[in-house]
Formats: structure tokens, C-alpha cells, sequence
């Protein structure tokens, strides 16, 4: 392969991870570099501006699973209840992972515990559909919605006894949910 055509390939690629917009700021969340992160903030970087998806860096750090930089975003000011561009929240994400620690720690920085997304989805919804019994278990014990439903009208109950989610269901019936 020519030398042009590699070089060629190379702006292509580095045009394509370049068009999500995201900020130096996130950069650092996505390489884990805390020192980094903090000279940004302290440089005066915005903690809560937007990619071209409406992320945030604390939306990279929940996706990465990184506590300590969720704990550090979130201790800075970071918004814990951005929402992107289908109206995804930290805690949303967090939830669909199964990310309980993460999810706990949003919680109880004031993550609203029944956000909807674009569906109509809510955390609780998002952590039945994935069989995340720790994080629905959390859920609930926060306040979650039981009986939240999609714009399709799926209730987490019928979503765990569509999915034979045997232990789901339990838990979700012991919440008092219903069909």
C-alpha cells in the first residue's frame, strides 16, 4: 500500500472519531486520565458541554464504569441529570449497564430515579430489559416506578415475564408492580 493511501486511510479514520464532537475534557474521561481532567476543570473547561450526540464527560466516565472519575465529575458540578440527544441520563445508562455502584452514586447526588428517555424508557425499565437484578433492587428501594410504561405500554413486570426473568418477576411482584 502506498504511502499516500495509508496517509489517505489515517485522515479518514481520525475525520470519523473526530465527528462526535467531543471536547478535551471528554477525551481525558476516555483515557481514565484524572490528573488531566483535573487540570482541565481547574483551566476553566466547561464540565458540561456537548458532543455532537449531546454527551457529557460524566455521560463517558458512567459508560467507561469509572466511579472515581464519576465521584470527581460530580464533586466539580458536573449534571447529573443531562439528558443526550434520545434523552439518555447517567443514571438511564448506568441502569441499562448494570452498574449498580455507579447508579448508587448518581442516586444520591440527586439523579432523578424515574427520567424517561425518547421510548418513554425509565432506569427501572432499561435494568429489567437487561436482567440487572442488583440494579433494579436499587431502584425500587429509591423510589423507582413500578408501574412505569413505555410508549408502547410495557410495564417492567410484563417486560421480566416476557423475557422468563423468573427472579425479576419475584422481585418486581414483591414491589407491589402488576401487569
Amino acid at each position: 500500500m502506498s504511502v499516500i493511501r495509508v496517509f489517505s486511510l489515517l485522515i479518514v479514520l481520525f475525520s470519523v472519531i473526530a465527528c462526535d464532537g467531543n471536547t478535551i475534557l471528554m477525551k481525558a474521561v476516555i483515557e481514565g486520565d484524572k490528573d488531566q481532567i483535573a487540570s482541565l476543570l481547574d483551566a476553566g473547561a466547561e464540565i458540561d458541554e456537548r458532543n455532537s450526540y449531546k454527551w457529557t464527560a460524566l455521560m463517558h466516565a458512567v459508560q467507561k464504569n469509572d466511579e472515581v472519575l464519576t465521584e470527581l465529575l460530580i464533586s466539580r458540578g458536573a449534571d447529573v441529570n443531562a439528558k443526550d440527544n434520545k434523552q439518555w441520563t447517567p443514571l438511564t445508562r448506568a441502569a441499562q449497564k448494570g452498574y449498580t455502584k455507579l447508579a448508587e452514586i448518581l442516586i444520591r447526588h440527586g439523579a432523578e430515579i424515574d427520567s424517561r428517555t425518547i421510548d418513554g424508557w425509565t432506569p427501572l425499565l432499561w435494568a429489567v430489559q437487561r436482567d440487572k437484578k442488583e440494579t433494579v433492587a436499587l431502584l425500587i428501594k429509591h423510589g423507582a416506578d413500578v408501574q412505569a410504561r413505555t410508549t408502547d405500554g410495557r410495564t417492567p413486570l410484563m417486560i421480566a415475564v416476557s423475557e422468563d426473568y423468573t427472579e425479576l418477576t419475584h422481585i418486581l411482584q414483591t414491589a407491589g408492580a402488576r401487569p
